[in-house]
């Protein structure tokens, strides 16, 4: 009975440390790349029922915080030390301070944030990832990874059940961007609101 308890703690541990496996190594896909690009379609449901929004963009990162993000009518730009949001049908910019981890678009933060505040398990071997918390901002978490641990497609549930859908697609890793991609000068004549 002692040696089959044992061979269950063995196995259930190295069960255990396979799921986090998965899981680190989508981490190290993001957090060991200098920058990357992807396109995405977020979709958003309010407590569970039909979509309420589809967002359609590109993000472009870059490590220390460097992102861009365009929309359709929108331009969300940060130089890692002030991020701007121009809105083209109101002709304005809104500049605030960056604050550590503020960014859902800081995708090495957010699975940073995943690693430490989550308890993860594998659904499907190979393919998916779901992430429970009782103490963050999405109770849960649901990753669909590629063979070569791309992410394809999250899918948050904040505490309130709403649930953001992102699907991300034609991703490229380590593209060179020029570092003037990261920071925004305001169109002439637009209004700008400083927030800093």
């Amino acid at each position: 009975m002692k040696l089959l308890l044992i061979t269950y703690i063995i196995f259930l541990s190295v069960y255990i440390s396979g799921q986090k496996n998965e899981f680190e190594k989508i981490y190290s896909r993001y957090s060991d790349v200098k920058c990357f690009s992807t396109a995405f379609k977020q979709t958003m449901k309010l407590n569970g029922s039909g979509e309420t929004g589809i967002v359609k963009g590109k993000l472009i990162f870059k490590n220390d915080n460097k992102f861009r993000v365009e929309l359709n009518r929108n331009t969300i730009v940060s130089n890692g030390v002030d991020y701007w949001n121009y809105d083209e049908n109101l002709n304005r910019v809104v500049i605030n301070a960056v604050e550590e981890g503020n960014s859902i678009f800081n995708v090495q933060n957010l699975l940073k944030d995943f690693s430490v505040n989550y308890n993860i398990k594998e659904t499907v071997p190979g393919r998916q990832l779901l992430l429970t918390s009782q103490n963050s901002n999405f109770s849960k978490v649901v990753i669909i990874y590629s063979d070569n641990y791309r992410i394809d497609e999250m899918e948050l549930t904040d505490t309130m059940n709403n649930v953001i859908k992102i699907d991300l697609y034609d991703t490229k890793f380590n593209v060179d961007f020029d570092n003037n991609l990261f920071e925004f000068s305001p169109p002439q004549g637009s209004q700008i609101v400083d927030l800093r």
